[in-house]
């Protein structure tokens, strides 16, 4: 028996936020298992520990493809290539100082972006296509814990 090796990345399984805003808005569908969430962006959110238990940190490992420090909110934001996907980061302050091109590893839980954020704050468009393998509306009505994967 021969196996065959793909030259297709990996899809990781990650768990998100999906806030119940963007659904509520129509920009995405409502999460249900094997639906596809067609043009989702995600950010790492280093911040919110607030309420840790319940959501699932993900630790992101990729190339940092876009990055600046935003003086009017203190933010410095950065997007992270992690192969099959992309997300975007933001740190209080002047920033880890990473640069374009570095190799990073971020970690946080993982939240849904507002379609409207990268028009108004003119952020890179990191949206893309996700496949909800599960999901599960949270007790307090932020939203759903998905676990996901890119397509």
């Amino acid at each position: 028996m021969v196996e065959r090796v793909s030259d297709e990345p990996a899809r990781p399984l990650l768990h998100a936020l999906l806030s119940d805003y963007i659904i509520a808005d129509g920009d995405v569908e409502q999460p249900v298992v094997g639906a596809v969430l067609h043009r989702l962006a995600l950010r790492v959110d280093s911040h919110d520990q607030s309420r840790g238990s319940q959501r699932t940190p993900e630790l992101v490992t990729g190339v940092v493809t876009w990055a600046r420090y935003n003086r009017a909110n203190n933010l410095f934001e950065a997007v992270v290539d992690a192969g099959v996907y992309r997300v975007l980061t933001e740190v209080k302050g002047r920033g880890p100082g990473w640069s374009v091109g570095s190799v990073v590893d971020v970690q946080g839980v993982l939240v849904s972006v507002g379609p409207y954020e990268f028009e108004a704050f003119g952020l890179p468009d990191v949206r893309q296509d996700w496949l909800v393998v599960s999901s599960h509306q949270e007790e307090l009505g932020d939203g759903y814990e998905l676990e996901i994967q890119p397509l």
